[in-house]
């Protein structure tokens, strides 16, 4: 299999599963439909799912359209797939600027893991994102080897 066609199907992979995620998870009642969240979050949520769906969409579009500019056209697709990426990276780093939370009791939980003496919790959203990263870089590498 050539190098920049399986580059292709591991970033239009992620892209996608980036836009299917947020519709499977997010509109449920974890978050869109979530009785305890304010409607005006509600709202918001919903408009970022759909931004993020439609943004797949091209994503994946960019990847697999047929023409010159091939190569402009997978690195722009993998620009936009990292801007989510990024965004996430930016809210966790910024979570204390505005006394955000990962998670809310009423939501998704964390996993929770014990090492000898020490509980852990870990974070689904931020396990994902971190192995969504790394496969957007080996991507990217992949397509440029």
């Amino acid at each position: 299999m050539p190098h920049p066609f399986f580059a292709r199907v591991l970033l239009s992979s992620l892209a996608a599963t980036q836009g299917l995620a947020v519709l499977l998870i997010d509109l449920r009642r974890s978050h869109a439909t979530n009785p305890l969240w304010t409607p005006h979050a509600r709202f918001h949520v919903v408009w970022q799912v759909l931004n993020l769906a439609l943004l797949a969409l091209v994503e994946v579009a960019l990847i697999w359209r047929s023409g010159p500019a091939a190569a402009t056209r997978f690195y722009l697709a993998a620009w936009l797939t990292a801007m989510t990426l990024v965004a996430f990276w930016g809210a966790l780093a910024s979570i204390r600027f505005y006394d955000g939370a990962l998670f809310d009791q009423n939501g998704i939980l964390p996993w929770k893991l014990r090492l000898g003496e020490r509980d852990l919790q870990l974070d689904k959203n931020t396990i994902v994102v971190a192995l969504g990263s790394m496969v957007l870089l080996v991507s990217v590498a992949i397509y440029r080897w």
